[in-house]
């Protein structure tokens, strides 16, 4: 019989535990597929069900709209933009809904593939009501600035022309139609609850005049019973809004922005808070917390299944979307609806990642995206850069609007802590530092309201700025690290290049094309591609001409290049339709790596160094997604990092 010796027995349990050391990633962390990896949530403010397709929902959110047809289960951007307050659906056409936005109003009739913007220009729509008889008509709550009239206005031909109807000096939150008599309509406003018994036609006060009503709810079996959630908690009024009595009894103080009324048990009802969720089962007489699994108790939302009652979603502050299945006893958060536009990896600790995101600001994840922090809020966030030579130091790139707010490049240096704004004032979509002497940044602006963008350069890390490129809109950057003083800019009209470390600028192509994205070939630094409106071109010659390499029908956002010391080269592009994988002598064909991703509109790429081959990617609404790229996948492990 064979001995084996200590020394033998020491030695093999060295090996196995350097296998288990090295053995990087496993079945189920997504090998050779995409896998969702957050940040988890965005404001949400607003939740419509499909009356006739239950499982069918939309969620209105600072980054737009997003739509879900499996209950919540996956999602796909519906309208990228601002913030979404109010949500109908049509409940004779599903397939018709409306958006209230701050600053438009907008409509779909395909079930939120499409959206036009038909009226209410200029105006922040807070809330939208609309009459179940005739669902032409609609009424629209509008939020009052000082420069602004607020009240009510009215479409009866579905959204295209509205007529200003009353309240004009109020701020209005929320409505309610009574569906026994649609002609009777009540506003929640900045100063109590209003009442129209004629279409909106003529108001009056009704009560809770002392009050802020941002949310108002009628029971369904009774319509002269009415809810009203405020600054200071519930109310019910049994007689129209004639006279109220506080339902508070547990929610005393708390500030009630959402109400929601179970259609079969109508005793039963659920109010969004400053404090989460509480549910009454006995007509808001009495109110029992019910925020067991919500990670925020900022509620803006509700909404509840009409076939299935005891299935609810609620909107949360920061947080996304959360469900529910039974009853309110306990939650799920179901959306990660983040727009991702930028992604940044640490270049000495590739396990840290940076999400730059609209209206969110920037996210940092220290452990490949599993967990997430945010660092800088209430920021649209296009672009990010890290100092190669100190990466504690990072720039920000914001979309704003400049001389406003909001705009510029804004500066960390302790790993995105404590952040400062360094200028310039513009609308920042592209940063690019010199390799060589990162003292030297370059910020790319595009055209916004009365500014025409532009490409702009320090040489002190952001502390002074200079115009080196003026009156294009610069969407992309690319350095050539071998000769730093060579750097491209794509714009609106084609490339531009300069040799001189932006002093001078020639046009070099594709002046007919819209350019998103550039990308120099790390180890053949005279090839350079472009990702346009209209496909991938590729030069070889440094800019002077190109080719076309596909992908003609897509709008490509992004490209990226692995490092040269990785297991393949890879050229991916992120594209409106997913990430595709250049697979020709030259990237000529293509192949798409969409298995997983449920969101395919995909703004930023970023590859990871170490092995196994990491690809990330920032999407329009689904926030950021992983594919681990194995070659070598056996045993459900991926063996890249020790078979070389």
């Amino acid at each position: 019989m064979m001995r084996i010796h200590w020394d033998q027995c020491v030695f093999l349990g060295m090996i196995l535990l350097m296998l288990v050391f090295w053995l990087p990633i496993s079945a189920d962390a997504g090998v050779n597929r995409w896998s969702s990896i957050g940040p988890k949530g965005g404001n949400c403010l607003a939740l419509a069900i499909d009356p006739a397709q239950p499982a069918t929902l939309y969620a209105g959110t600072t980054e737009g709209i997003s739509k879900s047809t499996d209950g919540g289960a996956t999602w796909r951007a519906s309208f990228p933009g601002g913030y979404v307050h109010a949500l109908v659906i049509n409940p004779t056409q599903p397939a018709t809904l409306y958006a209230g936005v701050r600053g438009y109003f907008l409509k779909s009739t395909d079930g939120g593939r499409t959206w036009q913007a038909v009226g209410l220009i200029e105006q922040d729509v807070q809330a939208l009501a609309i009459d179940p008889t005739q669902p032409a008509t609609l009424y629209a709550g509008i939020l009052k600035y000082d420069f602004l009239d607020g009240g009510v206005f009215r479409s009866t031909d579905s959204g295209t022309t509205w007529q200003a109807v009353g309240l004009a000096d109020k701020s209005v939150y929320a409505l309610a139609v009574n569906p026994a008599q649609p002609a009777t309509l009540y506003a929640g406003t900045d100063r109590g609850v209003f009442k129209s018994s004629n279409g909106g036609t003529t108001w009056q006060a009704v009560g809770l005049a002392d009050k802020s009503v941002y949310a108002l709810a009628i029971d369904p079996a009774q319509p002269a019973t009415l809810y009203a959630g405020t600054n200071g908690g519930a109310f019910r009024s049994t007689n129209s809004g004639a006279t109220w009595q506080a339902a508070n009894s547990g929610l005393t103080n708390n500030y009630v922005q959402a109400l929601v009324i179970n259609p079969t048990q109508p005793a039963t009802l659920y109010a969004g808070t400053n404090a989460g969720v509480f549910k009454s089962t006995n007509s808001g007489v009495t109110w029992q917390a019910a925020n067991s699994g919500l990670t925020n108790n900022y509620v803006h939302a509700l909404a509840i299944n009409p076939g299935q009652p005891s299935t609810l979603y609620a909107g949360v502050s920061e947080d996304g979307v959360f469900k529910s299945t039974d009853s309110g006893n306990t939650w799920k958060a179901v959306l990660a609806n983040y727009f991702v536009y930028s992604l940044a990896i640490d270049p000495v600790q590739p396990t840290t990642l940076y999400a730059g995101v609209s209206e969110d600001g920037v996210f940092k994840s220290t452990d490949r995206g599993a967990t997430w922090i945010a660092l800088l809020k209430n920021m649209s966030v296009r672009a990010l850069a890290i100092d190669p030579t100190q990466p504690a130091t990072l720039y920000a790139g914001m979309d704003g609007v400049p001389g406003l707010f909001g705009c510029g490049v804004f500066k960390s240096t302790d790993s995105g802590t404590t952040w400062h704004d360094i200028g310039p004032n513009k609308s920042v979509h592209a940063l690019a530092i010199d390799p060589v002497q990162p003292t030297t940044l370059f910020a790319g602006a595009v055209a916004a309201m009365r500014d025409h963008g532009g490409l702009f350069k320090s040489t002190d890390r952001g502390a002074t700025w200079t115009t080196v490129l003026e009156n294009q809109s610069v969407h992309a950057l690319a350095i050539n690290p071998a000769q730093p003083a060579t750097l491209y800019a794509g714009t609106n009209g084609g490339v531009f290049k300069s040799s001189n470390g932006g002093t001078t600028w020639q046009a070099v192509g594709l002046a007919d094309k819209s350019v998103y994205a550039l990308a120099i070939d790390p180890v053949r630094r005279s090839t350079l591609y472009a990702g346009t409106g209209g496909g991938v071109f590729m030069s070889t010659d440094r800019g002077t001409t190109w080719l076309p390499l596909g992908l003609v029908d897509k709008r490509v956002n992004t490209l990226v290049i692995n490092h040269p010391s990785s297991l393949i080269t890879a050229l991916c592009a992120g594209t409106d339709e997913g990430v595709f994988l250049g697979t020709g002598g030259e990237g000529g064909s293509w192949a798409a790596i969409n298995k997983g991703l449920t969101e395919r509109n995909v703004y930023a790429l970023a590859i990871g160094r170490a092995k196994p081959l990491t690809l990330y990617a920032g999407t329009g609404g689904g926030s950021a997604f992983k594919y681990v790229y194995c070659k070598r996948y056996w045993l459900g492990w991926c063996w890249d990092s020790i078979f070389r």
